[in-house]
């Protein structure tokens, strides 16, 4: 990654704050009219249906279902791709705000924390780091590394599973959201602009 932005575009709706994609298409919720979008990557929608809680910020997507985060509950709700919902865990911390699926682990970040948890499917911690920085509100993964991004220091960072930082870069806005990998690019929001970035 180069931090290069490849694209702007406008999200269907003002305040985008997630972002996941499914090897296709992209999974998108909005904080203002309480959807999660199906999105193609020209921002087409293909469906939506409400968020299953009203403080979901978060969305990842594990090759099957549809996981939301809410960090007033402090849980993680999944759901199939219609939006019924499946089951809930519990996360660890007390401000979860980032969440991302690495092929058989979750990775969160947790804002009360300020720790990067590892956790399995039922929310049970592996392991946990420092973040790299406060305001982690993304979370991307590549197949090797993590990216995350972060509201307050306005910066993207590349993170190793261990937690070590390999490298940072500006974020594309000053109120950055979400982090998504696509196998190419990298997909991240404009909170209450209303746009989402693909970055190179």
């Amino acid at each position: 990654m180069d931090g290069i932005v490849v694209k702007t575009q406008s999200s269907p709706s003002t305040y985008p704050v997630a972002l996941a994609h499914d090897g296709k298409s992209i999974w998108h919720s909005d904080a203002t009219s309480l959807l999660v979008y199906l999105i193609d990557k020209k921002i087409n929608v293909l469906k939506s249906f409400s968020k299953i809680g009203l403080s979901t910020a978060v969305i990842e997507f594990d090759g099957k279902d549809i996981y939301q985060e809410d960090a007033t509950e402090d849980n993680v709700k999944q759901t199939d791709l219609s939006g019924k919902a499946k089951k809930t865990f519990s996360t660890p911390g007390t401000g979860p705000f980032a969440l991302c699926f690495d092929g058989k682990y979750f990775w969160l970040n947790d804002t009360g924390t300020n720790l990067i948890y590892q956790i399995d499917r039922s929310g049970n911690i592996v392991k946990s780091f420092a973040a790299p920085g406060t305001g982690i509100y993304g979370i991307g993964f590549d197949g090797k590394n993590l990216f995350m991004i972060s509201w307050s220091t306005v910066l993207i960072y590349e993170v190793d599973r261990s937690g070590k930082t390999l490298k940072t870069w500006t974020a594309p806005s000053a109120t950055p959201f979400s982090f998504a990998f696509d196998g190419r690019f990298f997909w991240s929001c404009n909170y209450g602009a209303g746009l989402i970035y693909q970055l190179a």
